[in-house]
This record gives C-alpha cells, structure tokens and sequence, in this order.
C-alpha cells in the first residue's frame, strides 16, 4: 500500500509503476493519493512519497530528489512569442498556480516584477502543465513534474534557468518496524530509480534573493 501527493503521483511516479509492475509481476500496488499527513500504521500504508521538508515524527525519510522549478512552454509557444531571455516574458500568459509563485523566480533572474495577478489560474500542478502544454501560455514548472513531457519534446525550459524549491519529495514509512518483503522491494527500486534519473535538461539553479 503506497500513499502519495497527487502531484508526483499523477505524472512521475504514474509513468514508473508500470515498470515496476514489469519487472515485478508478483507484486500489486494499492496508491492511494492524498495531500493528507496519514497515519500509516493506523491506515494500514507500507510507505508514502511526500512533499517537504522531511523530519516527520514517526516516519523514516530517505529524500527522492530536490525540487526546482523553471517557464516551460511548448516549442511552437516558444518560437511563436521568441522566447531568448527571461525578460521576453512580458509578452506573455503567464500561468499561475498560488503553490509555485513566479515573484521567487523573478527574483533570482533579476527581474523586479511583481506576482503576476492575470492569466488562467490553477490550484494543481499537474493541470498547470496541461494548460501550458495546451499552449495556453508559460508555466512555472515543477521540474520534476514535468520530466516526461521535457524529455519527450513537448514542453521546454526555454531560458534553462531555475530556483530552488523550498520541499523536496521524500520516501517514507514508519520507523520501528520492518517493511513486508514486497514493500521493501517496492522501496528499494522506487529510491535506485529516482538515483539514477537526472533533472531533465541542464539548469542553472539560481538562489533568490532574500
């Protein structure tokens, strides 16, 4: 029994557990998506992927991946606005999500504007990715999220600029007892694989300023 953020359990970890699953036929997995801190041992959940700082009681933590998060758009958005420098923006729907403000990300590139207040809204990472890839406009992307679509083509990072996210993604399970054989597999595999992964094109990750 797997719990997980919706965020990364609708794009990363959704496009992984059918490998999983391949590799390890014998073995099936119940997701159970939530933003809710669970109560594993009471919730019956073998392990979780969480978003944050970490240092949960009661829980081993072992970190997935840093998080980062830099515009990403489709290619013909790109071309199509002539995206070259962060300032090209001004020309452009910015897509908002109150999770992923872009003032932090202005900031690191130099550029004193403020939060953007126009332009389509969403509280979901993943739909704020489908918008962008819709071409809606210019996400700030969760580079992690958006791994998939980056590698495949259809969205880029067009300034390969990005700032640091406070959270990272996180595997956890309750401390004082020992995983199942399968869960343990599940864990062992899901933490090799997030190891082995690179971010999804070369970034420069930019500090903020306070």
């Amino acid at each position: 029994v797997v719990s997980s953020v919706p965020s990364l359990a609708s794009t990363w970890l959704f496009a992984r557990m059918a490998q999983f699953r391949a590799e390890n036929p014998d073995i099936d997995i119940d997701l159970r998506v939530t933003e809710a801190l669970n109560d594993y041992r009471k919730e019956g959940i073998d392990i979780g992927v969480r978003l944050g700082r970490g240092g949960w009681p009661g829980l081993n933590a072992v970190k997935l991946f840093d998080e980062a998060m830099t515009p990403v758009c489709t290619p013909a958005y790109r071309d199509r606005h002539n995206l070259r420098m962060p300032a090209d923006l001004e020309r452009t729907v910015m897509l908002r999500n109150p999770w992923t403000p872009w003032a932090r990300w202005f900031s690191a590139v130099g550029l004193s504007w403020p939060e953007p207040t126009t332009g389509p809204k969403f509280d979901d990472a993943p739909l704020l990715l489908r918008a962008a890839l819709d071409g809606q406009g210019v996400a700030l992307g969760r580079q992690w999220l958006a791994i998939d679509e980056l590698r495949a083509g259809r969205l880029v990072a067009p300034f390969d600029l990005a700032v640091r996210d406070d959270f990272a993604y996180w595997l956890v399970w309750p401390t004082g007892k020992n995983l199942n054989p399968d869960a343990a597999r599940f864990r062992d595999w899901i933490e090799s694989h997030a190891a082995a992964e690179e971010p999804p094109c070369p970034i420069s990750i930019a500090e903020a300023a306070e």
